[in-house]
C-alpha cells in the first residue's frame, strides 16, 4: 500500500512523493505543513507512536514536523490489516539555518565528543549504538520495541526445541527390567547373595530360582533426558530480567511528566500506545516462563558451560544476543546498526556548539591539561584546562542562584536564577575573569535581534566575585542578516556581540575573539 504525501508550504497541496511500506521518503523538512492522503477512512496515522487527528470525512491527515531531524517512523493501521504498515520520512533541518550536510557534521562531531548530548525524545532518529553507563528511559524503550518481536520468536523456537541434556539418576527396579549395571550395582548385591546365588544359575533357570529370592530389585543407573541444564537455564534467567526491565520502563512512562514547550513535541500523545505495547511483550513473556521447557527448570546459578552451549547453538545465541541488545545501556558512537532518538534541532545545535569549543580548547592549548567532567552541581558539565597556576573553565548550563546566593564556582544573579548556555572563565593568581555565550538556533533579523536580549540581561545580573562579565555574545549558524553585531568595532565598543559559529573555522575564529577579550592571544593559540 503505498502512502502519498503533499507539500503545504505555499497554501496549496504539491505531490511530495510516494512511498511504500519499509521504504523512507525524502524531500520532508522541519516545521514543513503536509498532507497525507487516507488509504481508506477507517484507517488511523500515528507518528512515532502519537496519534495523528483527522476529521471523520476528511481524505487527508495534515502533519508538520516540529524542531526536529533525522529519521521519523510513520505506521498506518487499517481494521483490515493485522499488521500496521510501516513507512519512514526522512525529515531535514531547515534549509534557511543549516543544510543535511552541516546537520550531519554536527552529529559526529557531538558522537565523538559527548555522545550522550545527542539524545532524547523527538521523533526524529538517527544511527546511533554502542554502550555507555547512561541509563536512559528513551533509549532503553527504543532498544525493547526494535528487538521484541524477533526476542518472542527467538524464544517460541526454543520452546519447540529446547536443548536436552541426559540426566544421571540412580533407581530400584526388578532384576528383570535392569538394562545396565555398574559397581555401584555389584556393591548392592552383596547384600543380597540369595539374589546373586540366582543369577549365578544357568540364565533359563533364573526365574525358577529367583521366585524363592524375597526381594528381586537391584539399584541401576540410568539417564533421563532433561530440559533442566545450564543453557535453558541461562536463557530463563535472561527473560526474567528482561521481565523486570519492561516492568521498569513501564512504571517510568506511567509516571512520566513533561512540560508543554512550544519547541518540543510533547511525548504524551505517544504514552498510550507505547504502555499497551509493553503490557503485551510482558504478558508473552509470562506465557512464555509458565510454559515448558521453562516452567519446569530451577533457578540454579548457571556458569561458564551455560554460555559455551548457547554461544554452540544457532538459535539459543541468537535470542542471547537479543536479550543482551535490549539490557544493553547508553550510547557511545554513531552507526548503521541501530536507530535512536534524538533532541530537537536547537538542542542539537546547542550541544554542537559545547563541543565544538571544548575540542578547540583542547586543540587550540594543547600545553594545558584537560579534565571534563559530566554531571556536576550547577551545570551539566565542565571542561576544565590547567597549565600552572592558570586555568581555563567552559561552563554548560552553568546555574546561577537568584539575589546573590552564589553557587559553589562563585557565580550569581543579582535579580532572579540565571542560566547562560556556556560561560568561558579564565582565572590567573590575581583575577577571574569571564564571557557568557548563548547558542541561538535562529538566523532571522528579527530573531537575533529579540535573542540580542539574553545578552544584555546576563551583562547586568550575573556576578563572579562582585564582578560583571567583561563581555556577552550569541553564536548562531549564521549572521548574515545582522552583520553589524558581528563587527569587531561593536564587541569591544559595547562588550556585546552577536557571531557566526556553523563551522568549525568558525570556532577559531570565535576562541581567538574570546582569549583576545581575556588579553591571552599569545603563542598559546596553535
Amino acid at each position: 500500500m503505498m502512502l502519498d504525501v503533499y507539500s503545504c508550504a505555499s497554501g496549496d497541496r504539491r505531490h511530495l512523493g510516494s512511498v511504500s511500506p519499509s521504504e523512507v521518503l525524502e524531500g520532508l523538512q522541519e516545521l514543513g505543513v503536509y498532507s497525507i492522503l487516507r488509504p481508506d477512512k477507517n484507517s488511523n496515522l500515528y507518528i512515532d507512536d502519537s496519534p495523528i487527528p483527522t476529521e471523520s470525512e476528511s481524505a487527508f491527515w495534515e502533519w508538520s514536523p516540529g524542531f526536529y531531524s533525522g529519521r521519523v517512523t510513520v505506521e498506518v493501521v487499517s481494521p483490515t490489516s493485522y499488521q500496521p504498515k510501516t513507512y519512514f520520512f526522512d525529515v531535514a533541518p531547515d534549509q534557511k539555518k543549516i543544510d543535511k550536510a552541516q546537520f550531519a557534521n554536527y552529529l559526529q562531531d557531538i558522537a565523538d565528543y559527548l555522545p550522550d548530548y545527542l539524545l532524547g525524545s523527538e521523533p526524529a532518529k538517527t544511527g546511533l549504538g554502542g554502550k555507555s553507563p547512561l541509563v536512559s528511559l528513551w533509549v532503553a524503550y527504543t532498544r525493547l520495541k526494535a528487538n521484541a518481536d524477533a526476542y518472542l520468536r527467538g524464544l517460541q523456537m526454543i520452546r519447540e526445541r529446547p536443548i536436552t541434556r541426559l540426566k544421571y539418576l540412580r533407581d530400584r527396579v526388578n532384576i528383570y527390567q535392569a538394562k545396565k549395571i555398574d559397581a555401584a550395582t555389584i556393591s548392592g548385591l552383596r547384600s543380597n547373595p540369595a539374589l546373586l546365588e540366582a543369577l549365578s544359575q544357568r540364565r533359563e533357570k533364573t526365574h525358577e530360582n529367583s521366585s524363592l529370592v524375597r526381594d528381586t530389585r537391584v539399584n541401576v543407573p540410568f539417564h533421563d533426558p532433561s530440559v533442566d541444564n545450564p543453557p535453558n537455564r541461562l536463557i530463563l534467567q535472561q527473560i526474567l530480567e528482561v521481565a523486570r526491565h519492561a516492568a521498569w520502563l513501564r512504571s517510568q512512562l506511567s509516571n512520566y511528566q513533561s512540560r508543554p514547550s512550544d519547541t518540543e513535541t510533547d511525548v504524551r500523545k505517544s504514552l498510550p500506545r507505547r504502555l499497551a505495547f509493553l503490557d503485551r511483550f510482558v504478558r508473552k513473556l509470562r506465557q512464555i516462563t509458565t510454559s515448558e521447557p521453562f516452567s519446569i527448570i530451577s533457578m540454579q546459578t548457571t556458569r561458564g558451560s551455560g554460555l559455551n552451549a548457547v554461544s554452540a547453538n544457532p538459535v539459543y545465541y541468537r535470542s542471547h544476543k537479543l536479550g543482551m541488545e535490549i539490557l544493553k545501556k547508553g550510547v557511545s558512537e554513531l552507526t548503521f546498526g541501530e536507530m535512536q532518538h534524538l533532541s530537537s534541532t536547537w538542542r542539537i545545535y546547542e550541544a554542537w556548539c559545547f563541543c565544538a569549543i571544548a575540542a578547540g580548547f583542547e586543540k587550540s592549548y594543547p600545553d594545558y591539561q584537560w579534565s571534563l567532567n559530566k554531571q556536576r552541581k550547577y551545570t551539566d558539565c565542565m571542561l576544565e584546562g590547567k597549565k600552572g597556576n592558570t586555568r581555563i573553565r567552559l561552563y554548560d548550563q552553568l546555574v546561577c542562584p537568584s539575589l546573590e546566593n552564589a553557587n559553589s564556582y562563585g557565580y550569581m544573579s543579582i535579580s532572579r536564577e540565571r542560566r547562560p548556555d556556556f560561560v568561558i572563565e579564565y582565572e590567573t593568581p590575581d583575577t577571574r575573569n569571564f564571557i557568557c555565550v548563548d547558542a541561538k538556533y535562529r538566523v532571522s533579523q528579527q530573531g537575533l535581534l529579540d535573542a540580542m536580549s539574553s545578552a544584555h540581561i546576563y551583562q547586568n545580573s550575573l556576578k563572579l566575585d562582585g564582578k560583571p562579565p567583561i563581555a556577552c555574545c550569541l553564536v548562531a549558524p549564521h549572521v548574515k542578516n545582522v552583520n553589524v553585531l558581528s563587527q569587531q568595532r561593536y564587541w569591544e565598543e559595547y562588550q556585546v556581540a552577536c557571531f557566526a559559529m556553523g563551522d568549525k573555522t568558525d570556532v577559531d575564529i570565535l576562541l581567538a575573539t574570546v582569549m583576545l577579550k581575556f588579553g591571552q592571544l599569545d603563542e598559546d593559540i596553535n
